[in-house]
């Protein structure tokens, strides 16, 4: 993805055995920033380039793949200029979102 401040490519790492998620400069892959998630355990990432903001899928509160007690059912919103996230979507009662995708009509589409 691109920071439109200035136009540097970035990478976003999730750590999803933890709760940060990391951005990276890909031109000397040095740090550039952290966010500790609200929520534990950050899954997946879809960026939507026009608005500069990263939807991150929490998928589950503990565990992993058919190990995990509790499925959570939260995507947080982050505001990739300011390193901030400034939204927490609930997608109660559905649960477990993967496979974000952001469409043409603006929407984040997931599977749960």
């Amino acid at each position: 993805m691109n920071s439109s401040k200035e136009n540097n490519p970035i990478l976003a790492v999730v750590s999803s055995s933890g709760n940060q998620i990391h951005f990276f400069n890909t031109k000397n892959f040095e740090r550039i920033g952290v966010i500790d998630s609200p929520v534990t355990e950050p899954h997946e990432l879809c960026f939507d380039s026009k608005r500069q903001l990263l939807y991150v899928s929490i998928t589950y509160r503990s565990g992993f793949y058919r190990n995990n007690p509790e499925k959570s059912h939260e995507i947080l919103v982050i505001d990739i200029d300011q390193f901030k996230v400034i939204d927490i979507i609930d997608i109660s009662p559905e649960f477990a979102p993967h496979g974000l995708v952001y469409n043409e009509k603006r929407l984040i589409v997931c599977k749960c």
